[in-house]
Order: C-alpha cells, then structure tokens, then sequence
C-alpha cells in the first residue's frame, strides 16, 4: 500500500509539472561532411514554423585553398525528434543570414546571398522547402512578413546608388518602396500591409530611434526616440500594440502605435535579449542567466518562470503559454514534451518496473544503441551503450522521483519515457 501512494503522489507530480516545467531538450550538431581539408562549422540561425516543426541553418568553411563554403539547411521534426537536412548548396560567396518565423501561417524564411545575389527560401509546417521569388539583385540586411503573398527586405542594390532600398513583394510583384542614405536599418516589422515599423541607427550621431511608416509607406516619422541606449529587439502584435527593448534592461510598450510609449519592466541588474508576442494580451521576454519572464495583461505585471538554467537565451519562440522554445545559440530548453509522444515512425520501448528501486528491464521491437538517464532539467546522469533489444540496467539516482530515459535506436530515432525511481 505504501508504494502505490508513493507512485501516485509522483504521478500527481508528473501530471502538474510536466507543462510549464522548462528542460532541455537538444544542442543542435553540426553535422560534419566528408572533407579532405581542414574545415570550420558555423551555425547560423534557428526559427520554429510551429510548435512541432523548425528550422535552422548551418554552413562549412574551408581553411585552405579558394574560399569555399556549403550551406545546409536542416529540418527539426519534433513529433518523432528527427533532424534531417532538407537543402545543401556549395560554392564561393555564399552565405545564410538570418530565418524569419511567421507563426499564424506555420512557415520559416531562410534569408541569404551567393556570390552577392539574394537567396529566398520558405518551410513549410510539414517540413517542405521549396525557393521562393526575390525582391530585388542585392545583398538582404532585413526582411519581414505579413502573409505568405506580402513580404518586405531591405536590400544593398549592385549598383552606384550608395544606400539601401525598402523593396516589397506582393502576389508576385516587385515594388521598390523607398531608399535611406542617412541611417542603418536594424530590424524592420510589418504588421499589415502598408503599416510598417523599423529600428534604426542614425550614421550622423549613433542615435538608436524606431521609425513608423506613413500612408502607403511613402516617407517615415519618429515614434521613439532613443540617444544613449540601443534598441536590440521589438514587435508589433498588429498596428497598434508593440513592445521594445531598450538598452538590455527595460521593455517599452505602446497601445496606439506609438504614439505613447510607457516603461512596462525594467531592471539593471538582467539582460534582456528577445520578445515573443502571443496574442493582444500575452508577451513574453528572455534574457541571460535563464531569464524568462511573462505578462498575461499587455505587460502591466510580470511573472518569471523557472527555466531550470543558468545559460544566456537569445531566441524565444512561443506558440502558446506553455508550449515554446528558449535557444541559447544551439541549445534548445521547451516546456512541453513532444519527443515522448506515440508515433507509428519511432519504435516501441517499455519499461519493466515503473516506478522502479533501481532495477530497469528495457525491452524494444527495435535494435537499442544508446539509453540515456535524464532529470526533469534534462541533464543526463547515465549512460549506457548496448547493440540488441533489451537488457537490464542496474542505477539508482540520489534523490527519488521522475525521470526520462531517452534511447536512441540503431536507425537514428528516439524515444523517450517516465521512469519513477523509489526509495
């Protein structure tokens, strides 16, 4: 009677923890190819079109002879936790910039050059990746979109015009928008079609100000202005409501597009990188140390969830408040657990006694290569290495409680389950 309470007690737990209980999940590889000289891998960028499906992009350089890179595209499927790439090009100049999730469509856009023309490419939300149309010749610095038929880039032109252009691409046709000689685009966010935002730095004093488009896009006005401070990041829900950044330490909000802005959290002693908006009412902002803080009311309050890190997030993508991605570069923590989820691809595993003493019989339809003992941070405490269908393992953690075994199969795939270990 005893252990049965005990088990359900950890149930009750498991069940009231394991959404909005932050953990990691995977340090993106680098995956290396077969080279004859020596190389340097670079990783780029990582976006998410969904809460199962991302994106990201890496590239290799070589050290000797002609400058010579590959670039790799590679798909994270987080229903099956497979990682596979999707596209690879090769040759002098090329280069992978940035990715852009539009989220409310389920795509990521792949923003880069080679040999100083611009290379447009979109993912899909079933991991489809298909080249898309160009705005303009140039190298791209900026891009956004509204829909799949409305994106925007700022473009340096091959050409003596010295400055940069504010293209646009609506249902396959061009439109150069507008031409800036005086300052240096940052970032550039559009939340309709002809209402634009834009976070710039002024060439003539270093002036860090957000910009906002005026009818149909034909001049910009000032709406923030910000001299001593740099605005590292800001996003507009739609035309009206919008946060900001502001030196690292402060967030900024407006409600009539801003025309108002009001200080919504500051706090000297964090650093605040990155927001994510989920909806008119719901924001969320990371920073370093495992800074994560929420706001379910148009930042009025705040509430700082338990990352379970310590490491510097610079990338936040959020579908929901309890299902989204934290990256520090390439690695990635999420609040959920898809990696656990039934899938006819992944082979079976169980196992045999859950919750155990320390004794775990492991058995699977499917030859077993590596199983991994995880706590509910996901650090790995154990592990083993084996070539067949099922074995024992003798372990015991300190501390009782829930934990994941994560096995990876001969063909590459994982799984992963709860295991309760009692005292």
């Amino acid at each position: 009677m005893r252990k049965i309470v005990f088990f359900l007690f950890y149930v009750v737990i498991y069940q009231t923890t394991l959404y909005g209980q932050w953990h990691y999940v995977r340090t993106l590889p680098l995956i290396p190819g077969n080279y004859t000289v020596p190389v340097t891998y670079h990783f780029h960028d990582v976006a998410y079109a969904t809460d199962k499906m991302g994106m990201y992009t890496t590239s290799t350089t070589r050290n000797e002879g002609p400058p010579f890179s590959v670039l790799t595209f590679y798909s994270i499927n987080e229903n099956n936790n497979v990682i596979q790439e999707i596209y690879n090009g090769n040759g002098q100049g090329l280069s992978s910039y940035f990715l852009f999730p539009l989220k409310k469509y389920g795509l990521v856009y792949q923003i880069g050059n080679y040999q100083g023309f611009p290379f447009y490419s979109v993912m899909d939300q079933e991991g489809n990746h298909t080249n898309i149309g160009t705005i303009t010749d140039g190298f791209t610095s900026c891009f956004t979109a509204t829909d799949p038929d409305h994106y925007y880039a700022i473009i340096e032109p091959h050409s003596s015009f010295h400055g940069l252009i504010l293209g646009a691409r609506f249902n396959n046709q061009v439109h150069l928008l507008d031409s800036f000689t005086t300052f240096i685009p940052i970032k550039i966010d559009f939340p309709s079609y002809y209402n634009g935002y834009m976070s710039i730095v002024e060439k003539a004093d270093n002036t860090h100000k957000l910009l906002r488009s005026t009818d149909s896009i034909s001049g910009w006005v000032t709406v923030y202005n910000s001299p001593l401070s740099e605005i590292n990041d800001f996003q507009f829900y739609d035309d009206t409501i919008g946060y900001a950044i502001i030196g690292h330490q402060k967030v900024i909000r407006t409600l009539n597009g801003g025309e108002y802005w009001d200080t919504v959290y500051q706090n000297s002693g964090q650093i605040i990188n990155k927001l994510d908006i989920i909806n008119d009412s719901i924001v969320f902002f990371c920073g370093d140390t495992g800074l994560l803080m929420r706001s379910s009311n148009r930042g009025d309050t705040w509430i700082q969830e338990n990352t379970n890190a310590t490491i510097n997030f610079n990338k936040i993508f959020m579908f929901s408040t309890d299902r989204g991605y934290l990256f520090s570069n390439r690695t990635c923590y999420s609040n959920f657990i898809t990696i656990d989820m039934e899938t006819f691809s992944v082979p079976k595993m169980t196992l045999r006694p859950n919750p155990t003493y320390g004794e775990i019989n492991i058995s699977s339809d499917f030859p077993l290569q590596t199983v991994e003992i995880m706590d509910l941070g996901g650090k790995i405490i154990y592990t083993k290495e084996m070539d067949n269908n099922e074995f024992v393992i003798h372990y015991s953690p300190d501390k009782a409680g829930i934990y994941f075994i994560r096995a990876t199969f001969s063909n590459g795939q994982k799984r992963t389950e709860k295991i309760v270990f009692v005292r």
